[in-house]
């Protein structure tokens, strides 16, 4: 969705250059703010619960020592005369005559005179009636102070001022990194230094000394598997494309199974539809459609079985997600019962014969920071990006991080004024009539491309094809990423595209700047382009699944949808015949 760039590459060491004299620069503006002095931390509310109960306790122990020491010696026992201490043999003759007493208690409540008893009855209910008028008197005022401890209590954290220096920074440093004009080893170089100089200052937070995905070597989500070596080969995709009628507490439920992806284990991608009224049977802590869901089981044509563990969700009566089946299938195995609930086995054939799909793969001819530049450009225009403030000076403030970002970029030298994405750039500014920084504002708006303007003029459309098609498409890698398109869900303003990654990078949007290297784009044969952009991900032994919303909403005219993924050498396109089932 680019024209070729004429912009040479970037230099590496005019852009490192540029990149520690900018540190420099944030780290004199962060040394002129005061320092940062962390909130205290408050006394645990168990502690003084723990406190409370030693306290009742000690009063009680007391209590029984004072009746222990009458009995024992046959008068009663003056405060200060008091025995603090007994002996075991003496507290256990003792226990006798304190039953004794208590029965006695008991029995004169049972025998007082009716007179006495009338009285403390009517007195005991002045007393509440007196009591209750005193708690509605006084219940405004304590009201406000009770909104103002809880108000004192749930104070808000406040980041350093500092720490707005800081993030300026990485998000520099990530963009020159992603569009190849720094190493990332000299990313965290340059980041980590300028994060240890402000927290020996005194400016952030110690433990942001240590980054949080070096603190725990990554999310626990996304680091392999201990022992599990990758398989060998790309993955393996299997269309399903079976439907089944089903039953959820007598509510009728459509389940649809779509594709099986076999790569560190087996997932089955899977739908439910059902009426909205099922939603709000919610008696325990669980969803009866994600009890429902875990139920699902599977029998293979050996007799063996399999687990089927539901991992998704949604709302106003469709669910969608994945199974994954455990143990996982071995070669062989011809086809697999599920077991749903209200319903017969469901087949699901595992000899199918692979999607037949058109793939082509050619070569890059922008450049990186042109094709990065271009897909911040679409955002933009498609209201994509977050309208964040740089929480800064006064005159960062209200200012787009995108331009602020491209305006490094220029003065770096690794864009020049005359750049087609950046004279694009100022096209789209100028259709959003949003005023450009100066460094960006002498530069000349070109044309926006087509299809650019095909994808603006169904913006807002509302007419999408409702359905489903398995496409279970193994295309080849892209920079190193194994791939497969699962499944392609389309609704009336918007759709969905299923994808199975294995090595897919992790995501990185400060401040609601992407800085990637590897870009979804999406288009059809009538010229109509579209925004394809991740709306949830998962993680797990080295892999990815990912939902992929497209949008605007899938042309109704449209017969083909070519899917894109363009990395920096290489680009990818898997052609996807639209033959929406019936039904689906």
């Amino acid at each position: 969705m680019t024209a070729a760039s004429e912009h040479a590459a970037p230099d590496p060491e005019r852009a490192e250059t540029y990149l520690r004299l900018l540190a420099e620069a944030e780290l004199r503006r962060a040394l002129a703010m005061p320092e940062y002095e962390p909130p205290r931390e408050r006394m645990p509310a168990r502690m003084v619960g723990l406190f409370v109960r030693r306290r009742v306790m000690r009063r009680r122990r007391a209590t029984v020592q004072r009746l222990m020491a009458r009995q024992a010696t046959g008068h009663p026992a003056s405060s200060g005369s008091l025995q603090t201490s007994l002996s075991r043999a003496q507290a256990i003759a003792a226990l006798p005559a304190i039953r004794q007493m208590a029965r006695a208690v008991g029995i004169a409540r049972t025998v007082v005179a009716a007179p006495t008893a009338t009285a403390l009855t009517a007195a005991t209910s002045a007393t509440a009636q007196f009591s209750a008028r005193v708690r509605s008197a006084t219940w405004s005022v304590r009201r406000q102070v009770w909104r103002r401890l809880r108000e004192r209590r749930r104070r808000r954290y406040e980041p350093p001022p500092a720490e707005g220096c800081l993030t300026r920074l990485e998000t520099v440093a990530a963009v020159f990194a992603a569009v190849g004009a720094i190493t990332a080893k000299t990313e965290v170089e340059i980041v980590d230094g300028m994060r240890a100089a402000l927290a020996a200052r005194n400016r952030i937070d110690q433990d942001s000394l240590v980054p949080y995905h070096h603190r725990f070597r990554g999310h626990p989500m996304r680091r392999r598997a201990t022992g599990t070596a990758a398989p060998a080969g790309p993955p393996r995709a299997i269309p399903v494309g079976v439907a089944a009628s089903g039953e959820i507490e007598g509510a009728p439920v459509r389940f649809h199974f779509g594709v099986l992806v076999f790569d560190h284990g087996a997932t089955l991608s899977v739908r439910a539809r059902f009426p909205v009224e099922l939603e709000e049977r919610r008696d325990g802590p669980m969803d009866p459609i994600f009890d429902a869901m875990n139920e699902i089981s599977a029998v293979d044509d050996r007799g063996a079985t399999y687990r089927a563990d539901f991992s998704g969700g949604g709302g106003g009566g469709e669910w969608n997600g994945r199974l994954q089946l455990s143990p996982t299938p071995p070669p062989g195995v011809r086809w697999l019962d599920m077991t749903v609930p209200g319903t017969p086995a469901v087949r699901v054939r595992l000899d199918a014969p692979p999607s037949n799909l058109q793939i082509s793969t050619e070569q890059v001819t922008t450049s990186t920071t042109d094709r990065f530049l271009d897909a911040q450009t679409i955002q933009l225009l498609c209201r994509k990006v977050t309208d964040l403030n740089w929480e800064s000076d006064d005159d960062d403030r209200g200012e787009q991080p995108l331009f602020r970002v491209m305006s490094h970029l220029l003065a770096a030298g690794v864009l020049g004024t005359e750049s087609p994405s950046l004279r694009r750039l100022a096209a789209a500014a100028a259709r959003l009539d949003t005023p450009l920084p100066d460094p960006l504002a002498a530069i000349e708006p070109s044309e926006l491309p087509a299809d650019w303007l095909g994808l603006l003029s169904r913006t807002d459309c509302t007419d999408g094809p409702t359905g489903a098609i398995p496409i279970a498409a193994v295309p080849p890698e892209v920079d190193g990423v194994q791939w497969v398109i699962v499944e392609l869900v389309s609704e009336q303003e918007s759709a969905t595209l299923q994808v199975h990654a294995r090595g897919w990078p992790e995501p990185r949007e400060p401040w609601g700047v992407r800085s990637e290297q590897i870009w979804w784009s999406a288009r059809d044969e009538l010229g109509g382009g579209y925004l394809v952009g991740e709306s949830g991900s998962s993680w797990g032994n080295g892999e990815a699944d990912l939902d992929l919303e497209i949008s605007p909403a899938i042309n109704p005219q449209a017969r083909v949808l070519d899917i894109i993924l363009t990395g920096t050498t290489t680009q990818v396109t898997v052609s996807v015949p639209l033959d929406w089932p019936e039904g689906s």
